[in-house]
């Protein structure tokens, strides 16, 4: 798959809430992180940085500021479709209360 193809799918997965789909996109930024992948607000700005470096617009909106255990942060995604602009919001959070890696949750508008 090149690169366009690439954009279209992950634009595709984000539009249509295919939520499986933007686990695995999300997943594999988390990954190519490296080892340094714990929750942190620096970690979740280089994820947010990965993101922007795709056809995909990223923005933190918040870190550890969903009172769950444990907390969870928000990323605005957002790119241009010929219907509008697309937003969406992905939720990350440390695997555990025992393992501080990153991991996808769940995405909403």
């Amino acid at each position: 798959m090149d690169e366009q193809e690439s954009c279209q799918s992950n634009r595709e997965a984000f539009q249509n809430h295919e939520l499986n789909a933007v686990e695995k996109i999300i997943t594999a930024h988390i990954s190519a992180l490296g080892s340094n992948n714990a929750h942190t607000s620096e970690n979740l700005d280089r994820l947010t940085a990965r993101l922007n470096g795709t056809c995909l617009q990223a923005v933190v909106l918040c870190f550890a500021c969903i009172n769950t255990l444990p907390e969870q942060s928000e990323i605005r995604v957002t790119f241009p479709t010929s219907s509008g602009t697309i937003s969406r919001i992905i939720d990350i959070s440390p695997t555990s209360l025992t393992d501080s890696r990153m991991k996808f949750v769940n995405m909403h508008e």
